[in-house]
């Protein structure tokens, strides 16, 4: 592999972008077992750089998120005659991104939204939400305030239906309250920097995942899963539940938004399966891989023919086999965060369990991860603390001046940190 950029070399299949390794993780994996070529563009400490799936890395200088999109469009050029679809590491950058500088049609190129009137669903839920509704798709009945200065809402009513109160901007369920049947939750309890906030009828059913491919509009591949145990309430996922769907209802919406946006790339669509109706609802739809996407290598698709066939060419996810799966880099956390050694130790050795089945497929078990597994393994008693030691290394870089927290953003101590903490 080589860090420099050589711009004769410029014909990927895919190319992964971000400054952390977050939800790219597991892909360079299932990418190469599927036949395709890869190129990173990361920043120093992230454990992607060491992968061996991946066949080029060209890695910047800057690690906080402002300077790292700063430095990788001082190369357009290389940008612009780069082949190959680009998925990012969040939404929060790809946003930075639509946000910059940057030509209008190097964002198109490099953006998963061909059409840029859907560069605003990037990492906000309440633009999310306003698409939905002008495309007529099903979505919970909502209504946005914009300012925790808004007399008019001094309060945020439950009454006879529970609502949920999302900061627009992502979390993974961090940045979610919930105002009860009868309850309500006053707008000065809500922390301003949630502002603005969608308020969302909460609708009683199961969470559904779908991964869904895109090229050039069309949805292309799907993979179909239920959630069965999060990380928190509202949380990532740990464990799924893969099946063919009986409804197959949120085709529709999903073919809508392809359609619309213009998307290539990977989507993580999240709809709710109603108790009530059994109806699919939409309730988020974040144009970005997430850490299952890598999961067809787990069932035998042959994602590489899928991919390259002709854009209207479609596959649909038939006799999928019922299979429990779960997320090794996840569930040895939660083990370790309740000093489960035994459970983190199989999870180590990939061994299936019954409450929550094999691992899915996942760099996790790879040579480069093993010293970091093992040595965050012997550290376990520092793994229930884990959540506060976070929250308060955020709170404390808040505090720092902002020359301060770029240090502190490429710093060696903060990829440990990272390493150690969330992986």
């Amino acid at each position: 592999m080589n860090d420099s950029i050589d711009v004769g070399d410029v014909d990927f299949d895919f190319v992964l972008v971000g400054n952390i390794d977050n939800v790219l993780i597991n892909l360079p994996l299932g990418l190469k077992q599927a036949g395709f070529k890869t190129l990173l563009i990361g920043a120093k400490g992230m454990k992607l750089l060491s992968d061996p799936n991946i066949d080029k890395v060209i890695r910047l200088d800057n690690s906080g998120q402002s300077e790292f999109v700063e430095e990788l469009l001082q190369k357009q050029k290389f940008l612009s005659k780069c082949t190959g679809t680009f998925l990012w590491c969040s939404d929060e950058i790809m946003k930075v991104v639509a946000n910059s500088s940057a030509s209008s049609e190097l964002k198109k190129k490099i953006l998963p939204f061909r059409n840029p009137e859907f560069f605003k669903m990037l990492d906000s839920k309440v633009c999310q939400d306003n698409v939905f509704k002008s495309l007529g798709i099903n979505t919970p009945e909502s209504y946005v305030i914009d300012s925790a200065t808004e007399k008019s809402v001094p309060n945020i009513d439950g009454a006879s239906t529970p609502v949920m109160i999302k900061r627009d901007s992502s979390g993974g369920g961090a940045f979610i309250k919930v105002a009860g049947r009868n309850s309500s939750i006053s707008i000065d309890a809500i922390p301003k920097n949630w502002f603005p906030i969608l308020i969302q009828d909460f609708v009683p059913g199961r969470t559904v995942s779908v991964e869904a491919f895109y090229r050039e509009g069309e949805l292309k591949f799907w993979l179909y899963s239920l959630f069965e145990k999060e990380t928190s309430r509202f949380g990532p996922s740990v464990v799924r539940q893969y099946l063919t769907p009986l409804n197959l209802d949120f085709l529709d919406p999903l073919s809508r938004l392809g359609k619309q946006g213009l998307i290539t790339g990977f989507v993580n669509a999240t709809f709710i399966l109603s108790r009530e109706t059994d109806e699919h609802i939409i309730i988020e739809f974040d144009a970005r891989p997430n850490i299952w996407h890598q999961a067809f290598g787990n069932f035998g698709v042959p994602f590489k023919s899928l991919w390259e066939s002709p854009a209207s060419t479609k596959s649909v996810a038939e006799n999928l086999p019922k299979t429990l799966l779960y997320e090794p880099y996840r569930l040895f956390n939660h083990f370790l965060s309740r000093l489960n050694i035994l459970g983190a130790v199989r999870v180590i050795l990939g061994h299936e369990f019954t409450n929550y089945g094999s691992p899915v497929l996942s760099t996790f078990y790879l040579a480069f991860n093993r010293k970091s597994n093992l040595l965050r393994l012997c550290l376990f008693p520092l793994m229930p603390f884990r959540n506060v030691l976070l929250k308060a290394t955020v709170v404390v870089k808040g505090k720092l001046p902002r020359r301060v927290g770029i240090w502190i953003d490429n710093s060696a101590l903060k990829g440990f940190i990272l390493k150690l903490l969330i992986r």
